[in-house]
């Protein structure tokens, strides 16, 4: 019997040196064809990974094993299920309660919120067994999951493609099911680093899987990760940040609002990564928001059009359009205010939201340089 454990990592720490990456290749591959020549003797042989590598000779030496990251019969192997967590923690759920002064209901309620939701199905789902334990071992909410190599390809898929993180993607199997380590895109990366799941499964002609992000540790990791690759700084300084940004949008700080979003959101991209179309400013503002713990409906559908943003957080809601300024002149930007809060009324964003008591309009106008904001209450 062989197990071979994270099989990739050869290949993963390398993502940034293709010629590591061949030779590195070319070693596996003579392993592998070792493990052919002695087939007769082996009766087993289980290989794990974060990423698949079939556009590659790097199986070609043994029979290429079978891959059941997506076989149904095999969803629930790398995880706890709901069941696992109530049937064998018992003790453990009660006492983590006890010690942050919850009831074991609402103690499940978070466990499933922050750790829950990596499904290869869409329909089972399972728990990350590092974060359960150490949310069991340290009885706190918090942020377990990370990963070890810095991501640095999110900048790319944030200005190539933004909508890859902010909301949900179909894809077909075959994104999925073929990786070339030379020229892996940013969805399969994503997938296959943890970032994103499988959220539901439709079998049409081919199958096709929506993904998105599994859960609130994830999400946190990923955009926090994120702003401090864009920034430049530290997650310490990122979640001080994000304090001030929550506070001026609570009290309706326009220009406090304005003023943090130039200092750390325009002043800190570096010019080079500055995409002069609306969608990127909007994605960098809601990566930001992201991090706050809002819940963001991102291209929200009402009944005759759809809401930049709407931002959901305890019994608050705050309604977003942005729209993107070319020229750098002032007046301009207050078109861009005027225009937002113009295309807000005549669609009638708000009426969806007139239940929230505490819900508010925001109109943000970008160019490269500056900002504008304005709040407003719904009419």
């Amino acid at each position: 019997m062989i197990l071979v454990d994270e099989y990739d990592q050869p290949i993963i720490q390398n993502m940034n040196n293709p010629k590591i990456i061949e030779d590195n290749l070319i070693i596996l591959h003579d392993f592998y064809k070792v493990l052919k020549a002695n087939d007769r003797y082996i009766e087993f042989l289980f290989i794990t990974g974060v990423s698949k590598f079939t556009g590659t000779s790097l199986f070609s030496g043994m029979k290429n094993p079978d891959d059941i990251t997506l076989e149904e019969g095999f969803n629930s192997i790398c995880g706890y299920t709901q069941k696992d967590i109530e049937r064998e923690f018992k003790d453990h759920i009660i006492k983590t309660a006890e010690s942050l002064n919850f009831s074991v209901e609402k103690a499940l309620e978070k466990m499933k919120i922050w750790y829950n939701g990596y499904s290869w199905n869409g329909r089972e789902k399972v728990y990350n067994p590092n974060s359960i334990l150490n949310f069991f071992k340290k009885r706190r909410i918090d942020n377990y999951w990370f990963s070890s190599a810095t991501p640095t390809f999110l900048i790319n898929a944030l200005k190539s493609d933004s909508e890859i993180i902010l909301k949900n993607r179909e894809v077909e199997s075959g994104l999925l099911d073929n990786a070339d380590p030379i020229e892996i895109n940013n969805t399969q990366l994503l997938f296959q680093t943890g970032y994103l799941t499988v959220k539901s499964v439709k079998n049409e002609d081919r199958v096709k899987y929506t993904l998105g992000i599994p859960n609130r540790e994830v999400e946190e990791s990923l955009f926090e990760r994120l702003l401090s690759l864009v920034s430049e700084k530290s997650l310490v300084e990122i979640q001080k940040i994000r304090g001030n940004i929550l506070k001026a949008i609570t009290n309706e700080d326009a220009e406090g609002l304005r003023d943090l979003i130039t200092i750390y959101l325009l002043s800190e991209i570096p010019y080079q990564l500055h995409v002069k179309k609306e969608h990127y400013y909007h994605s960098i503002f809601l990566i930001w928001l992201k991090t706050l713990g809002f819940k963001i409906l991102n291209e929200d559908s009402t009944n005759i059009g759809s809401i930049d943003s709407v931002l959901i957080k305890d019994k608050e809601t705050v309604v977003i359009e942005i729209k993107y300024s070319e020229t750098e002149k002032q007046k301009d930007l207050k078109k861009g205010v005027e225009k937002a809060f113009k295309s807000i009324n005549e669609k009638k964003y708000f009426e969806k939201y007139l239940k929230h008591k505490n819900s508010k309009l925001l109109a943000i106008a970008f160019n490269r340089k500056d900002n504008l904001c304005e709040f407003r209450k719904n009419t």
